[in-house]
């Protein structure tokens, strides 16, 4: 029960910062929230199956591309 409840408070916690801001990084997100990226994606993932959040990906030069 107390894991159910850590998974929506990091969930609330991502929603409110993207209100506060507009936008994060996957990066970004994780020093906040003291998150490994595959976490933060994890949450993501569920926020936008439920139509909370839109994610995109933005390439650079080199390396993973950017999901903000």
């Amino acid at each position: 029960m107390v894991a159910a409840l850590q998974i929506q408070s990091t969930r609330q916690q991502i929603l409110q910062y993207l209100q506060r801001h507009g936008r994060a990084t996957v990066k970004e997100l994780g020093s906040l929230l003291s998150l490994t990226s595959t976490g933060i994606r994890q949450h993501l993932t569920v926020l936008e199956r439920d139509g909370l959040v839109d994610a995109r990906e933005e390439r650079g030069r080199v390396g993973r591309p950017t999901l903000v």
